[in-house]
């Protein structure tokens, strides 16, 4: 009796058994890819990251800024490498959150520096309301003094004239008369001698 005869096994190369894995990993890897979605968070936060830099954001809030970019960078790669897809989603929730703490402090800021514009903007005012009443009043106290000085001038030019004129009557000097004549001579005070009458005729 003759033993059974199987069917021949078809036996694969080896070397054409190596070659099919990195065409097997490749597919797996494409695979993963397509698996995992880009998160919504994700796309927001690209949205606030972008419009924070184009408004120079990180000269004022420089740690936000590089806060936010590293989970970004977080998120983007697990996206690019076919992470879980609820590795991703949260990774891009931390960096949405981020992004919006970002976003919130910057506006503080502007806040806080409009209120200090307006704050010395109100001040300089201030100031030059000030400025101005001061030089209101020296300008004020000027005049009082001017005028002051003309009154002490005519004050003593009077009282000079009436020294001049007491000096003149007490001198015997002819006054001026008011019609502008040669004026009346003053009367000597000096008795004169009597005449003698023991010598007449």
């Amino acid at each position: 009796m003759m033993p059974p005869r199987f069917p021949a096994v078809r036996r694969v190369p080896v070397l054409a058994a190596a070659a099919l894995i990195p065409v097997v990993a490749v597919v797996a890897v494409v695979a993963a890819c397509a698996s995992t979605q880009k998160p919504a968070a994700l796309s927001q936060a690209e949205s606030i990251y972008t419009t924070l830099q184009g408004a120079h954001a990180d000269q004022r809030v420089e740690g936000d800024m590089i806060r936010t970019r590293a989970t970004l960078d977080t998120a983007q790669t697990a996206v690019t490498q076919g992470q879980s897809q609820d590795y991703t989603d949260g990774i891009a929730d931390i960096a949405l959150r981020t992004a919006q703490i970002a976003e919130a402090h910057y506006a503080r800021v502007l806040a806080l520096q409009s209120t200090d514009s307006l704050q010395k903007l109100r001040l300089s005012r201030q100031l030059a309301l000030s400025q101005a009443r001061q030089a209101a009043l020296e300008a004020r106290q000027a005049a009082l003094e001017r005028q002051a000085a003309a009154a002490n001038a005519r004050a003593d030019s009077l009282r000079r004239a009436a020294d001049a004129a007491n000096a003149a009557s007490q001198h015997g000097v002819t006054t001026p008369d008011a019609a502008g004549g040669a004026g009346t001579p003053v009367a000597d005070s000096a008795p004169r001698p009597a005449a003698d009458s023991s010598h007449r005729p």
